[in-house]
């Protein structure tokens, strides 16, 4: 049940709501716009590129409770830039279509200072802001103090900080004490990396402008193939690299091929953004015999079809491309995965680990004679995710007997992965890890 301050608060916003209405609405029943307004920017609450009563009308209504806004409505109508929508932006929306004001706050706020969201990885990074000082990060009931270093750039992640849990729509504030910037998340996703035919598919809001870029190591940041792309009514959008658009770096065309990485970004009203990364690599799995089977390079955030002999299982990709399920399989057993597009067949090999001596670095097992071995040391990432580093690492051939032996003539220490596997003509895996 509401509080009584709760009830008392919202009255008086519905009695101010309706006074500031009724005075409008007898001085400007008009609902045309005042000369010069801008197209679908703030204070135009609808998009339709005036902004005029039925905005006024739209952000009072949403203040009550009455009517839902999406993300670019919400931020179009947050004229102040505090981050919520209020009385505050009624009056100010008010003023504007009666020529009262020319300018909202927000629109001073400067665009070259800014930060970026990324919430598959729950980080967010900022720059140009106030270099060596606090800089503080607040969305929900979180709030995150962060030092900018000395080019006035800063990164938050959540193997540094386990509050940070970043939600789609969420708003998300920055400040330095001197610059305050505001930004809700968007919805955006990427779905396929189609490297035959130089497309990257995904979906966002309909009518969401999404910059797409592949990151071109060859070149300067400037100078990546860039796509700009609008999602559609269904909220679908692809960039298409197959052909150049121009004669500029930006607009050249891209072959989109192994271990290639790029970004995709929605940019709000002030230079701040939500944007994911995605990779292309060859789609394949391992299989950790008696414990699980995972996954890389599929379709992101889709689903996978597991087959084990008669047995069918489904698993969820992340934003890479990547699953991980706990499901059982043996040697002998023929594993097939399919995302509907890409399918992967391994037979699971008959590789173990038969004996361990860490302090002397003497590693042995047994695998189908003649085959091949593969030993890799690897020392977990601590604290933060990324990939392990590698140690050492060996190549063997089980005997005719079925045995292999690597002597790495090294203590192996404790906090050190021996993982060992075998590996097939297209690249998937028996992996055992000791």
């Amino acid at each position: 049940m509401p509080s009584c301050e709760y009830s008392l608060n919202k009255l008086s916003l519905i009695k101010t709501s309706v006074i500031l209405l009724v005075i409008f609405l007898f001085l400007f029943m008009l609902p045309s716009p005042a000369v010069g307004a801008p197209e679908a920017t703030y204070g135009d609450i609808d998009g339709d590129g005036k902004i005029n009563v039925l905005d006024v009308v739209l952000v009072m209504r949403y203040a009550l409770d009455l009517e839902e806004l999406g993300a670019d409505q919400r931020e179009r109508a947050d004229v102040t830039g505090n981050g919520s929508v209020d009385v505050q932006d009624i009056v100010l929306i008010m003023q504007w279509v009666l020529e009262l004001v020319d300018e909202f706050p927000v629109e001073a706020v400067p665009k070259d200072t800014f930060f970026g969201v990324e919430p598959n990885h729950n980080s967010i990074s900022g720059s140009n802001w106030l270099a060596g000082e606090a800089v503080t990060v607040s969305f929900g009931e979180v709030e995150i103090v962060i030092d900018a270093d000395q080019e006035g750039q800063f990164e938050i992640n959540q193997w540094q900080h386990a509050e940070l849990d970043i939600e789609i729509d969420q708003t998300v504030i920055v400040t330095d004490g001197i610059t305050t910037k505001t930004h809700i998340v968007r919805d955006l996703k990427i779905n396929n990396v189609d490297a035959a035919a130089d497309i990257v598919y995904g979906t966002a809001s309909a009518g969401n402008t999404v910059e797409v870029r592949i990151f071109d190591m060859e070149r300067d940041y400037e100078d990546f193939p860039i796509r700009t792309v609008v999602a559609d009514d269904e909220g679908n959008w692809l960039a298409d690299f197959t052909e150049a658009l121009g004669e500029g770096l930006l607009e050249s065309a891209f072959d989109i091929m192994e271990d290639v990485t790029g970004e995709a970004r929605i940019t709000d009203l002030t230079g701040d953004f939500t944007h994911l990364y995605w990779s292309y690599g060859e789609a394949g799995f391992q299989v950790f015999p008696g414990l699980s089977i995972s996954g890389f390079n599929w379709a992101p955030q889709g689903e996978v079809t597991i087959t084990v002999g008669d047995d069918q299982y489904e698993a969820e990709t992340d934003s890479h491309g990547y699953f991980t399920a706990e499901v059982e399989a043996s040697a002998g057993d023929t594993v097939e995965v399919t995302d509907g597009i890409t399918t992967k067949q391994h037979v699971v090999t008959a590789l173990e680990v038969t004996e361990v001596d860490r302090d002397n670095g003497i590693i042995s097992g047994t695998a189908e004679a003649g085959t091949t071995v593969y030993i890799e040391l690897l020392q977990p990432m601590v604290g933060q995710p990324g990939p392990p580093t590698l140690i050492d690492e060996a190549e063997v051939e089980a005997d005719q007997d079925g045995t292999w032996t690597v002597n790495f003539a090294i203590e192996i220490e404790d906090n050190i992965d021996i993982v060992v596997m075998q590996e097939d003509d297209d690249g998937n895996r028996t992996v055992v890890v000791n």
